[in-house]
């Protein structure tokens, strides 16, 4: 659904979704097909899988990516309505998009602009990954997303991160 042709992109941006129903794309057969299956088969065979990658989509570089991942929410909102609104909850947890963010803010930036704000970034990421943390514990997926943006900050930051890691004794 995020694949849409570099020469089609100017029609497809400027296209009005309603304006035509027989669109017969690749992403708007694949969200027919989303929709269809959500709806045949039903929010327990279809979230689990479906959860497996959308969260990533969301937060993808790419904007057709994200784009996709959303358009997939929309398409099977309709069959997994109920199981939907428990699984809905990791695509909008602030912490996880937070540390999300950051990947793109480190992917861009100089290590001179990172190094002043590499000390509270580590801090806060291992808080994310500490479990009982404030007295609860963090979500699995907001754990991987923290150690994912941490590769990325080691990587941006380059050998000064190993001076910020406290040292184990």
């Amino acid at each position: 659904m995020g694949e849409i042709p570099e020469d089609e992109m100017d029609i497809w941006l400027e296209a009005d979704p309603a304006e035509d129903p027989t669109d017969d794309t690749y992403p708007h057969v694949y969200e027919q097909s989303l929709d269809r299956i959500a709806i045949a088969l039903g929010g327990k065979a279809v979230l689990p899988p479906a959860f497996q990658y959308i969260p990533g989509m969301l937060v993808g570089h790419d904007w057709r990516v994200r784009h996709a991942g959303l358009m997939a929410i929309a398409s099977i909102a309709e069959g997994t309505n109920k199981l939907m609104q428990k699984e809905l909850g990791k695509v909008v947890d602030v912490h996880a998009h937070a540390a999300a963010a950051l990947i793109n803010f480190c992917e861009g930036v100089e290590r001179d602009i990172l190094l002043p704000y590499l000390d509270p970034i580590v801090e806060r990421l291992l808080k994310l990954l500490n479990p009982g943390t404030a007295g609860k514990t963090p979500k699995r997926y907001v754990q991987e997303q923290a150690i994912t943006t941490l590769a990325m900050v080691a990587d941006a930051s380059e050998a000064t991160f190993a001076k910020v890691i406290p040292q184990a004794s």
